[in-house]
Order: structure tokens, then sequence, then C-alpha cells
């Protein structure tokens, strides 16, 4: 129950409010608004009944209740934060300023993104484009006078398969160059470029690629099956929208460029090597965009990981590392970043969408009480020895080695089979007898023996079931795997104390939680004692009429 009211509280502390006129309750003159907090409880019902897997959900007045007192506590703690001035502490400041940069940039995408449509004819289009196969035909050379020469030849008249078996090289020149069928963007640019422009039975001029020189012919064309239009329709619709969010972000990314005034630190980036320890990175600028610095310490990482994954490739692949390309490239990631980010500032997403607005809101409020409990609370909590020892004490059954079990088995393929087995042993047959003759375990050849096992070993279904037997008792018969088996506990050894010294750091950590949450409690109590909150019953009982909770 405590764990599902922590849940509800996250929810209900991380949801995003929408616009409403009602109020439900007032926290010293703080409305909290009828719609958030439906929204939250009907998102918490849906997981309760998830979690119940198919029974009704937990929802009762008792725990809706509970759920509002905690949503009261969540604006308290917030305004009580405020008072102590935490709202200027620079954590706090440097979080908040972090997170309206996030949600700036992510309606400031939304907003561009909105007017994209995707028609029928365009998903159309791109089907019949990447579903066409062309066969076609190479001859490929390293050489520029053997391709003239291939050339020269099929001006000729000369059978392309012909030629290129004499001249092309590669693994497909044994074929007469026969490439088979190639849909649209398997192949490089130029390559591409000169082929999809052939008709069938021509053939290219000498085209020139980093590979070496190529004459194309294409063989025939073989349109897609449109009765797989439908089923991929909405995959190519993805597909589009993707490359044209790409688009928009390249295109607004230019834009910005054009009109910002960019400074980079040549000197500084030269200095960077792949390692970059010895360089203090805290005041470093690496460049300016409009004025505004990105620190290295922001570039450092992005350039290590653009390293790693080059060094992955260049093993594998042989490819050359250019680290000044890589730099570039990491550096202008930050710069179009940085423009983006300021442009979705001036454009003040907060004063014109109240969703946007709120969702600000709700996070000042969670990370107000995030810094509440780190600088006010935690710091009181101190913990002496003593009280960790007696603490260890009290508390000795939570700090035990596993409970060990001395064990036989029998393991067979039918549960019929299992059920007979088990009949017969209740009625005293010798267990390693039947073992030997019918168990298909590797146990089976030692009568079941199967020694000590831990606890933690077992699994859940066998552990819960060998921990209502006593020495000397059957199970009843467990399904396991494909297969059934019947346990037999020989004997049992108690968890034994866990020394002190060895658990010192669980102990401490539970009983410093355990005077944090006292500390909070009593704290919040001395807190609802001096505050106002006026809670409106009339609208509380329409919540829970809403929710069938009576």
């Amino acid at each position: 129950m405590k764990k599902a009211l922590l849940l509800l509280v996250l929810i209900l502390i991380s949801s995003i409010p929408s616009v409403a006129f009602s109020y439900l309750a007032k926290v010293n003159g703080e409305p909290i608004e009828v719609k958030d907090f439906k929204d939250a409880i009907a998102r918490f019902h849906v997981y309760a009944q998830m979690r119940q897997k198919g029974k009704p959900g937990a929802l009762t007045k008792k725990n809706l209740d509970k759920a509002l007192k905690n949503f009261i506590d969540h604006y308290l703690l917030a305004q009580e934060a405020q008072r102590l001035g935490l709202d200027k502490d620079p954590d706090y400041l440097n979080a908040l300023d972090y997170y309206k940069r996030y949600l700036s940039i992510m309606a400031f995408w939304q907003e561009k993104f909105k007017k994209i449509d995707i028609t029928d004819k365009e998903i159309k289009n791109y089907f019949q484009e990447m579903g066409t196969k062309r066969h076609y035909r190479q001859i490929f050379t390293k050489k520029r006078d053997r391709a003239e020469k291939a050339l020269k030849r099929l001006r000729n008249g000369e059978v392309f398969a012909r030629v290129a078996r004499e001249l092309s090289e590669g693994p497909y020149a044994s074929k007469g160059g026969d490439l088979g069928f190639i849909r649209k963007g398997q192949m490089v640019k130029e390559w591409e470029k000169a082929a999809f422009s052939l008709k069938p039975g021509e053939f290219t001029n000498i085209i020139r690629t980093r590979d070496g020189f190529h004459i194309i012919k294409l063989e025939g064309i073989k349109s897609p099956d449109m009765k797989e239009f439908e089923r991929q329709k909405a995959n190519i619709k993805r597909i589009l929208l993707k490359e044209r969010k790409k688009a928009i972000r390249k295109e607004w990314e230019g834009l910005l460029r054009k009109r910002a005034k960019i400074e980079i630190n040549q000197k500084l980036l030269r200095e960077v090597e792949e390692n970059i320890k010895q360089i203090d990175k805290r005041k470093k600028v690496v460049a300016r965009v409009n004025g505004e610095p990105i620190y290295l310490k922001d570039f450092s990482p992005l350039f290590k990981r653009e390293v790693a994954g080059y060094k992955a490739m260049k093993d594998r692949w042989h490819i050359k590392i250019d680290p000044n390309k890589l730099k570039n490239k990491v550096l202008n990631t930050l710069i179009d970043q940085k423009l983006v980010e300021q442009e979705a500032l001036n454009e003040n997403f907060f004063t014109k969408d109240e969703r946007l607005k709120k969702r600000l809101d709700s996070y000042k409020r969670a990370l107000l009480i995030r810094m509440f409990k780190e600088k006010i609370v935690a710091p009181q909590i101190n913990l002496s020895e003593n009280e960790l020892k007696d603490y260890y004490k009290k508390h000795k059954k939570y700090y035990l080695t596993p409970i060990q079990y001395n064990l036989r088995l029998i393991k067979v393929k039918s549960k019929d089979s299992a059920e007979e087995i088990r009949d017969e042993l209740l009625s005293g047959a010798d267990f390693a007898l039947l073992a030997r003759k019918k168990s298909i375990a590797d146990s089976a050849k030692r009568g079941g023996e199967i020694g000590w096992v831990s606890e933690r070993r077992l699994p859940k279904r066998v552990r819960e079931e060998i921990e209502r037997l006593e020495p000397g008792e059957i199970s009843p018969v467990m399904k396991k795997g494909a297969d059934y088996v019947i346990v037999q506990l020989k004997e049992k050894k108690e968890g034994q104390p866990i020394p002190f010294t060895e658990v010192k750091e669980r102990v401490k950590s539970a009983l410093w939680r355990e005077k944090f949450n006292d500390f909070l409690d009593n704290y919040m109590k001395k807190l609802r004692k001096v505050s106002r909150i006026e809670i409106d019953k009339n609208e509380l009982r329409m919540v829970r009429k809403e929710f069938g909770v009576r």
C-alpha cells in the first residue's frame, strides 16, 4: 500500500496539469485545480489496475483522500522551500534554467513540425520508388585505361557479359558482371545517379567513384507488389516524417547560422587531444555563440565518445581517424544546439502555451522539494556509532545469512506421473529408490540428492513451498519449465547473524532513511498546523463519485 501511495505522489509531482477553473483545495491561497488532481488519479488508477492483473483497481476512499493529503503536502513543502530562500540557490537556478531550455527547445520543434503534412500520394510514390528493383550488370576496374578499353568494345557491339568476364575486376566478373536486383539507396550517390537514369538495355559511360571506375548496364526493372502497400503504409509515413523533420532542422540551423556571431577558440581547439585530462575544463571556453559560451567541459565528453566510436569502426573497417574533423563535427553540433536554444528562449513559449507554463510550475515545485530535502533535512541527520549498533541489535532479523536447505528432488515429464510418485512417497515409498528409477534429473543417480541450497538460489514458487515444510516432508507437485518436480526437505539451517562490521553500511543506510523520514514527518506536522488549508468538499465528493469511490 505504501509503495502504491508513493507511486501516486510521484505521478502527481511529475504530472503535466491542464487548464481548469475550479479548485479542489487551496494551500495558503495557492490553488490545486480539480483537473490536475483528476488527471493524476486517473493515471494512478490505470496503473493500479494493471498491477492487479485484471482484478478491480485498488482505488478506495481512503487512498484517494491520502493522495489528496500528499498532494497538499507537496505544495506545502515547495512553499516552505521558497520561504527559506531555496529558490535563489545556485543549484536550483541552474537546474531550473536547464529544464526551461529543454522545454523551450521541445516546444520550438513541435511548432515547426506541426505543419508537416505527409500525403497518401507521397507515401505511394515512396513505396513505388523504394520498392522498385532494378537488375544491373557492371564492369568494374581500378584502372582508367582498362575501363576505356571495355567501353570501346561495348560501343562496338560486344555482349556486356562477355566484356565483363574478360575485363572486370572483383567477385562479379565471373558472373558476367551480374549484380542482381538493386534498390535505391544501396549504392553510392555517383553510381546511383548514373545507373538510375538508364532505360532497360542501356549502359553508362565510365563512372568514377572512390572505389574505382564503373560501366553499368540496366537489364530490367521489377515493380513492387501493390498488395504490400497497405501493410507498409504506416511505416513509410514514419520514415517520411523523420526525413521531413531532419530537413526542417537543417534548414533552421542554416538560417540561424547566417545571422549569428560565432567565435571559435582555435588555439584551445588545437590543444584538445583524445585525452583531455591535462586541461582544466571548468572555465575554458571553446566557442561563443552570440556571446554565450560553450565550455570545454561540455565539449570534452562528446568528443571522447565520437573518438571511441570511430576507433571501433577503424579496427573493423580500417577507417582513418582525422581528429580535426571530429572536433569540428562535435563543435558544430554544439553550436547548432546553442543557436536553436537561443531562438527557442527568445520566442518565450511559456507566455504563449499554458500547458507548458504549468509543466514548468510543476517542475519548480518538485525541484524546490528536492532542494529542501537535500539542503534542509539531510544535514540534520547525524548517526553515532552507538545508534548504529543499537539499530543493528533491534533489527538483527534483517541481517542474517540466507537460510540453507538440504534437499532431494525427483523430476519427471508429466504431471500425472509426478502425482503418482508423490502418492507413493506419502504412502511410505523410499524417496532415493524412486528417484533412481523414475527421475530424469542429473541427481537421479544420487537418489535425488542435490545437497545444501541457499534460499536465494531457489525459484520463488519452489522457495515458498519449501518454507512451509518441516524436515522429512514432501512438497506438492510443482511445474518447473516444461517438467514437474517433487522436493523433499531433509534438513534446514536457519540464517545466522552477520557481524555488525560486515553490514555496517547497510545499517547506516536503513537508519539514515528512517531518521530522515521521521524528521520530515515531524516537520510536516508543524507545517500543517501553521498553514491555511481549504478543501472544497463538494468538489471532493464529485471527484470520488467520478472514480466510483464510496
